[in-house]
């Protein structure tokens, strides 16, 4: 399975602990930042399961069923071919079993195992007081605290989280902490703290013949995390009613291995809620720093237990290139075509320039592609300067084979939670060369 990889650093105790963040490098093009989000801002959102039904398949469907309906989740695809950069583990680190296929939605956070876990919490930390913190290399001691796997995506409108644990007797409370600020130079685990960041904790619960889901929302005071109301909206699943498959990439079992057996119940939990939580990001994009961690409960008291290291989430602005089809050296009539990435039911406007003139909107184009022919309605006359002037001491008045170039964009556009998200593409040149004059 590839990976990207983040350098590592001695360890110091307790909170001089020598730290780097990730940032996740998406391979796109124009090596563009990296964007945390669902493939190609996806039709549908991840699936969410009924409480108790929690899985990682779009509807009932595994890889030995093919995929259909429009639902959407952390399965992507069951492909030979893995080609999702989106991986998050340390160098070194086992992402799959043996012969690990499959490719996935958002991004998958994978955690170090038994002995080659390097980010436990040794001493107990307390989740207010990072000053109690002391994380290095070690085992997590109960299975249940050990976070193997994890998935975080979003939409333009929410964010949706997926968790699975090494063990399935007791409770485990899975932290999300959204940051709006780097953390320090050299850090790795030690947040920057500030007023309004976010801190999601999804409880697991799992004993005997019931398991739960819960979630929660903290808001940072400058001093503390305040539970505050959970939007209505939020939703939270565990895999309670039976075993549930595991991904074709695997998942770790209770020994601590890597292989392809069902995750067993209460062990996989998934949840989302709304993007408006998070500050200094909304449907036109942003970013955040993000750690995962477990502990014992939900209570400000309770030990953590394990951690990542912190990594850089961007999340998705509007992205738009537009190019010509078919392009010949005249381009008499050509059509150019706009693809647009970071969100759905996008409008389009399309706006020409010629010889430098101030863009001015091209009247009745408004899909994603446009077929522009209407260079004489546009041609100056021949005592225009620019590409139609006659060289100095030229008095023949032939104008045949002058270039005549109108520069065209596109901005996609698209209302979201009151706000107009757009991007607008770098120009296309399409010119005409002059058979006859003008």
């Amino acid at each position: 399975m590839a990976q990207l990889s983040s350098a590592s650093a001695p360890k110091r105790r307790p909170r001089a602990i020598a730290l780097l963040s990730i940032t996740l490098l998406l391979l796109a093009a124009l090596a563009a930042p990296a964007v945390w989000s669902i493939d190609g801002a996806a039709a549908a959102a991840i699936e969410i399961d009924g409480t108790k039904a929690a899985d990682l398949y779009p509807g009932n469907n595994t890889c030995a069923k093919p995929f259909t309906g429009n639902a959407l989740d952390w399965v992507k695809d069951c492909s030979a071919t893995v080609a999702n950069p989106k991986l998050v583990a340390d160098p070194g680190t086992v992402t799959g079993k043996s012969g690990a296929t499959g490719n996935w939605n958002g991004v998958r956070i994978v955690d170090g195992i038994n002995g080659g876990d390097n980010d436990i919490f040794l001493t107990g930390g307390k989740e207010n007081d990072t000053s109690t913190w002391n994380v290095g290399p070690g085992t997590v001691g109960s299975s249940k605290y050990d976070a193997t796997q994890a998935y975080l995506a979003n939409t333009q409108s929410e964010l949706f989280f997926g968790m699975e644990r090494r063990g399935n007797n007791g409770t485990t409370a899975f932290d999300f902490e959204f940051n709006q600020k780097a953390p320090a130079a050299g850090e790795n685990y030690i947040p920057t703290r500030t007023v309004d960041d976010v801190l999601l904790t999804f409880v697991l619960n799992g004993s005997g013949n019931t398991g739960s889901a819960e979630a929660h929302y903290f808001t940072w005071s400058g001093a503390a995390y305040v539970e505050q109301p959970l939007p209505a909206s939020a939703k939270a699943s565990i895999n309670d009613s039976q075993n549930t498959p595991s991904a074709p990439w695997g998942h770790v079992n209770s020994k601590g291995v890597w292989d392809g057996s069902d995750l067993s119940r209460f062990e996989f939990g998934e949840s989302s809620v709304p993007l408006s939580v998070l500050p200094g990001v909304d449907a036109c994009g942003g970013r955040a720093y993000v750690q995962l961690r477990t502990r014992s409960s939900a209570t400000d008291t309770s030990d953590l237990k394990d951690a990542t290291k912190i990594f850089e989430y961007e999340f998705p602005s509007i992205t738009v290139t537009a190019a010509k089809q078919n392009p010949n050296a005249t381009d008499q009539s050509v059509e150019v075509a706009a693809t647009a990435t970071g969100a759905t039911g996008l409008t389009y406007e399309w706006e020409k320039s010629h010889n430098g003139t101030a863009w001015s909107a091209i009247a009745g184009a408004s899909s994603d592609t446009l077929t522009y022919s209407s260079f004489e309605a546009d041609d100056p006359s021949p005592s225009a300067t620019g590409a139609f002037s006659i060289a100095s001491g030229d008095g023949s008045g032939n104008y045949v084979g002058k270039v005549y170039t109108v520069l065209i964009r596109v901005t996609a556009k698209k209302a979201v939670a009151n706000t107009t998200c757009k991007g607008t593409s770098a120009p296309v040149t399409v010119k005409k060369v002059l058979a006859v004059d003008p």
